[in-house]
């Protein structure tokens, strides 16, 4: 079976952010950590919306970003369904935009933080809690 290309019946998507510009943004990043990247995954079971999925977003960038203005940072969203449930994908480049200067968008000590994140998520809309 490892010899054997799989098509996937659900295709990526880009929900949000500019695959082009994040690319080049890591690209020309000569640091040694030019990227962070992560996912937000839900149980097969929860199913959210695309506007709960977008809320979800938006927080999270929140917790990421805190203390920086909106067009100071950069990340690229791509959801994956291929394996029945959601998966919210996310590249950040790891420069702050308008001084160049490095960026960590978790920083040690910061799991506490998005954890309670998606706690109260799970609370909030009665997912599935890992």
């Amino acid at each position: 079976m490892l010899d054997r290309t799989v098509k996937r019946q659900v295709l990526p998507e880009v929900i949000a952010g500019d695959p082009n510009l994040t690319c080049h943004l890591i690209d020309s990043n000569t640091r040694k950590w030019r990227y962070t990247s992560g996912v937000v995954a839900f149980h097969v079971d929860d199913d959210p919306y695309d506007n709960q999925q977008a809320a979800v977003m938006q927080d999270f960038e929140k917790a990421a970003f805190a203390g920086l203005e909106g067009d100071q940072a950069n990340i690229l969203w791509v959801r994956h369904q291929h394996m029945g449930n959601v998966e919210l994908h996310f590249l950040i480049p790891r420069v702050e935009l308008y001084g160049n200067r490095s960026f960590n968008p978790a920083p040690p000590g910061s799991e506490p933080y998005f954890n309670a994140l998606r706690d109260y998520w799970n609370a909030r809309e009665d997912w599935v809690s890992p």
